[in-house]
């Protein structure tokens, strides 16, 4: 089984690392979006790297700074944290991001709140979107389908 962790890499350099990285022969992930303008990393100055019994040869790798680390090895991943996350990506290899912003108002269409307003939360990893919801006085944190939601 495979474990991942988070590589910090040098401001704006990301490709830069994950291709050395690559020619040094570890297997890495940097998630990239569109901006309107051209791809950018989606969590700034951090690469997921593949952990191996190699692992302190990351950070001597050309554009990467350091590990992020707990005590003294890297920080693992939560285990499907990566497969999710590219379960998100187009076919052209970008992360699909929500079309809601967090904290706009959104109204459920279908299922079992339906006709519910709500402040949308973001999306979750199984790629649903989470909704917080009033429900007799209490929070309710609801996922549901991107396709049951509408601009309240």
């Amino acid at each position: 089984m495979k474990h991942w962790g988070v590589a910090v890499t040098e401001p704006l350099r990301e490709s830069a690392a994950q291709q050395h990285l690559r020619l040094a022969g570890f297997e890495s992930y940097l998630p990239l979006y569109w901006n309107g303008s051209r791809r950018v990393a989606l969590f700034g100055p951090y690469i997921f790297v593949c952990i191996n019994r190699f692992w302190k040869m990351v950070s001597r790798t050309r554009a990467v700074r350091h590990w992020l680390l707990a005590t003294d090895a890297p920080s693992k991943l939560p285990r499907n944290f990566v497969r999710d996350l590219r379960s998100l990506e187009n076919a052209n290899g970008l992360i699909v991001l929500p079309r809601f912003e967090v904290g706009e108002s959104v109204q459920i269409n279908s299922g079992r709140f339906m006709g519910q307003i709500g402040l949308y939360e973001g999306m979750s990893f199984d790629q649903r979107e989470i909704v917080l919801l009033k429900i007799l006085g209490h929070d309710v944190h609801e996922k549901v389908n991107w396709s049951q939601l509408s601009f309240a």
